[in-house]
């Protein structure tokens, strides 16, 4: 069976990685708005939670326009 569907093991051993690296990847993006948002509900400028969170100024702009809404 191997001959017919030949198989890139090393490929295989990623994919797994790849997806948790993603997820977490994801999760700490959200994580990371989810305090910006703190920050911005606590009136704290722009720029420090840039300085702070490492999201771009439009990213945190986004966030306080949704926050606002």
């Amino acid at each position: 069976m191997k001959e017919l569907f030949p198989i890139d093991e090393e490929l295989l051993k990623k994919l797994p990685n790849s997806w948790r690296d993603k997820a977490l990847k994801e999760g700490k993006k959200e994580a990371t708005k989810n305090i910006a948002k703190e920050m911005l509900s606590e009136g704290l400028p722009i720029e420090m939670i840039a300085r702070v969170t490492k999201l771009d100024r439009l990213e945190i702009e986004a966030l306080e326009k949704e926050f606002k809404d």
